[in-house]
Formats: structure tokens, C-alpha cells, sequence
């Protein structure tokens, strides 16, 4: 798609390869999104942060 659009070969190749990266994190956020909405909605904000708190923990050592 980038190439149609002109963009340089190379480019669009590893844009490819990053957005082919990202994919799995497509389940994470369609999960996130409706509870970072719900949850302050029925005032449930310590489970959203406990829950923040805990995907951050372990994001670190990983990244």
C-alpha cells in the first residue's frame, strides 16, 4: 500500500514487518478499551489500576 502511494521500497518493507509485529497487541487493546470505559462508569478505578499496575510489571522486564 505505501508503495502504491510512492513511498520508497525499503521503507514500506520494514513498515511491513513492524505493523506484522504489532497484530498481537490487537487482542490486548479490543480488551482493554471497553474496561477503561466500564470500569470508571460503575467506579471500579482500584481494579483498573491494580490491573495497569500489573501489565506494567510485567511489560518492563520484557522490553
Amino acid at each position: 500500500l505505501l508503495m502504491f502511494i510512492g513511498q520508497d521500497p525499503k521503507v514500506s518493507h520494514e513498515f511491513g514487518k513492524f505493523i506484522m509485529c504489532l497484530i498481537p497487541t490487537l487482542f490486548g487493546s479490543a480488551t482493554l478499551q471497553p474496561l477503561i470505559r466500564y470500569y470508571p462508569m460503575q467506579s471500579m478505578i482500584i481494579s483498573l489500576l491494580i490491573s495497569s499496575c500489573l501489565t506494567k510489571a510485567i511489560h518492563i522486564p520484557l522490553c
